[in-house]
């Protein structure tokens, strides 16, 4: 079963059910909530029929349920659902409608039928509820195929997950009509010597800029670049479609245009006009998508933050352009830049294997005539041979960096480089590490960014941004590691090919230590989302692969962060050796640590408990409650606040958690006690 999207003349939701029937064999009833939604197409082998289910979307209660129990007698019957995704599901066009799809994934997953969301984008920015609801659907077991990676690094940092790594469902469609008369014209032009280039006006773009204006610009540059533009629309349905958009375009250059494509064009008819395409533009993505499945260069214009990812998935970040005036003078640069297309055409060329198997597996599990496997597998583990960049995330900290970069140039295994990264300006850290750079041959970098929000997370991220190693290493500016930390970590890694190495630490403070809890092996995200079992800032070696595939730091947390991302990392399906030598020395020191009971600790614990909501058992929101009531108490200076919190921490305290606690309190206590 196929729950199809919204359609209603719109040629991408019409591809994603055309594609959806072509690959997947067997009986399918594709669920449509108007009638004109998609035309069922009749690809493959079985029977595929459309069902009118009205109503789903209602407001009204009594119409809601009733429609709703009509969906659930169809999906008893159902050996599968699968919902169409794309830019619908992270509620950047209309949250009811995500809303809706997310918590039908739930149902039909707690219900017993294996559901999935095909091939979908996230924009980053999605509201808290429909967060919410896609990390409740992904909880209870429905399988998500994220359709770049951009959007599943986001994903991950909204620790929604885990997610499947896929690409669009429309790379995976075939089918080609050529029986059109615009299929006609574009063959006789090719057979003149033209070049053809198909350009969409889009009314998302008209909401953001002077279209006719900027595409006067780009229409301009095509025709003097040789080619003969055609314009034609991608949805078409009233005053969302596109062709008023277009008829505002060519008003305003009545010359400009060789044809304008009046009707909505099928989605095989496009790929025929595809194929004696040389260059698109367009302001909808899944135009863009069918081009560059047919190795054509694509511009396409970014309304929501989400084209960059198709981009990475090619490595042609030259396809997206945001939808901001100048764009078109953008565009005409790039149209008219030989060189530049060629150079997309090979890279395009090079990746449209990998993204085409990757588009198969949405399908993967159903019964599929594409089920050939990826020719590749998941990330890359930690070699041997591993190329190490360390970052050091600081904060008006000149006085400790000669002992923590220090004790990175002392190591056994020399990292490539190391990066110290500052979330402000200070005169007095950029020297320290110039003048410790001149001692060493290691190349030692250091970066500030003013545009990057402040924090250790937001440094750790942009040290990673820029690093040249395949493996990185965290240590904060206040830490030091033993000589033997790196070439212990990449050891332990490598010999059992996981993505991480997790090394001990002592809790250091003046001449004594304190052994620190051990990370203990195969423990899962859920052991690890209320509390760091072994886990800082400063003892994490980790691929940059799977940095990126976790989302990094959150930067929105400003507590817990290692515990965040150790937590994201798991549930994101990578895993970790831990190295029981104490080779990394956690440093107290007592001036601006955020250990202690601050007002922003207690906070940002609210902060995490309400991001990581769905996630949490009653003993971890138990767990959380009372570091959160100990903090407050520590903090509150009227008696009888003080006390008040002292009685709600103790509510969530227990026995166990007394005896879990008891070695690390006395570690603490002991290293408190030295002045």
């Amino acid at each position: 079963m196929l729950f199809a999207a919204p359609g209603g003349g719109n040629m991408g939701d019409q591809a994603m059910a055309d594609v959806f029937c072509e690959q997947v064999e067997g009986d399918i009833r594709v669920l449509l909530m108007k009638p004109e939604a998609v035309v069922v197409p009749h690809y493959g082998s079985g029977s595929r029929r459309g069902v009118v289910v009205t109503g789903l979307m209602s407001r009204n209660p009594v119409t809601f349920i009733r429609a709703f129990s009509r969906l659930g007698r169809l999906l008893r019957r159902a050996s599968s659902l699968s919902i169409t995704g794309a830019d619908i599901m992270d509620g950047g066009y209309n949250v009811h409608a995500s809303l809706f799809r997310w918590r039908l994934a739930l149902a039909a997953q707690r219900a017993g039928v294996p559901t999935r969301v095909l091939g979908f984008s996230w924009n980053g920015r999605a509201p808290r509820s429909v967060t919410y609801a896609a990390a409740r659907a992904a909880k209870a077991g429905a399988a998500l195929y994220v359709r770049d990676p951009l959007s599943r690094a986001r994903m991950a940092k909204a620790s929604i997950g885990p997610t499947h790594e896929a690409s669009d469902t429309v790379f995976s469609l075939r089918q080609r009509d050529e029986d059109t008369e615009i299929f006609r014209r574009l063959r006789d032009a090719r057979a003149e010597g033209h070049r053809i280039a198909l350009v969409n006006a889009s009314a998302l773009v008209s909401k953001r800029v002077d279209q006719p204006a900027e595409y006067g610009a780009v229409l301009g540059a095509l025709r003097d670049s040789g080619y003969l533009p055609v314009l034609l629309p991608h949805v078409h349905r009233g005053p969302g479609g596109d062709m008023t958009a277009i008829q505002q375009v060519v008003d305003a250059n009545p010359d400009a245009p060789w044809y304008v494509v009046e009707e909505l064009l099928r989605p095989a008819q496009i790929r025929a006009l595809l194929s004696l395409t040389d260059v698109v533009v367009t302001g909808r993505m899944h135009l863009g998508i069918m081009a560059l499945s047919t190795g054509t260069p694509a511009f396409i214009i970014s309304t929501q933050g989400k084209v960059e990812g198709l981009g990475q998935l090619f490595g042609c970040d030259e396809l997206a352009v945001t939808a901001e005036d100048g764009l078109g003078d953008v565009i005409a640069g790039r149209v008219a830049d030989r060189n530049l297309l060629d150079s997309m055409r090979a890279r395009i060329a090079d990746h449209l294997p990998r993204v085409t198997a990757l588009s198969g597996r949405n399908f993967s599990g159903l019964v599929s005539r594409a089920a050939e496997p990826a020719p590749f597998g998941g990330s890359e583990p930690i070699r041997a041979a591993s190329r190490v960049s360390v970052i050091i995330p600081t904060h008006k900290r000149a006085a400790f960096l000669p002992s923590s970069i220090g004790s990175v140039l002392s190591q056994t295994r020399q990292p490539v480089e190391v990066i110290v990264c500052s979330d402000v300006s200070d005169e007095e850290t950029e020297s320290a590490v110039h003048t410790l750079a001149a001692t060493t041959d290691v190349p030692l970098r250091y970066v500030y960014d003013p545009a990057t929000p402040g924090g250790a997370s937001a440094s750790r991220n942009g040290g990673a941004a820029v690093a040249q190693g395949d493996v990185l290493a965290f240590l904060d500016d206040d830490d030091v590691w033993e000589p033997g930390y790196l070439q212990a970590a990449i050891d332990a890694a490598a010999a059992e090919g996981t993505d991480m190495a997790v090394v001990a630490r002592w809790m250091v403070k003046g001449d004594t230590r304190v052994e620190a809890p051990v990370l203990a092996p195969n423990k899962t995200a859920q052991d690890v989302v209320a509390v760091s079992l072994g886990t800082t800032g400063s003892n994490m070696v980790l691929t940059r692969d799977a940095f990126v595939r976790s989302g990094g730091f959150d930067e929105s947390i400003p507590v817990k962060n290692d515990t965040d991302f150790f937590f994201r990392f798991l549930l994101a399906g990578h895993t970790y050796t831990s190295v029981a030598e104490r080779l990394a020395l956690q440093v107290k020191h007592g001036t601006g640590q955020l250990t202690g009971n601050t007002e922003r600790r207690a906070a940002g614990t609210k902060i995490y408990m309400a991001k990581h909501a769905v996630h949490l058992r009653a003993r971890d929101r138990r767990h959380l409650r009372l570091s959160y009531f100990r903090i407050r108490y520590h903090l509150a200076k009227n008696p009888l606040f003080k006390y008040t919190y002292l009685a709600l921490a103790l509510i969530n305290y227990s026995p166990q958690k007394y005896f879990e606690e008891r070695s690390i309190r006395r570690a603490w206590i002991k290293l408190e006690a030295i002045r």
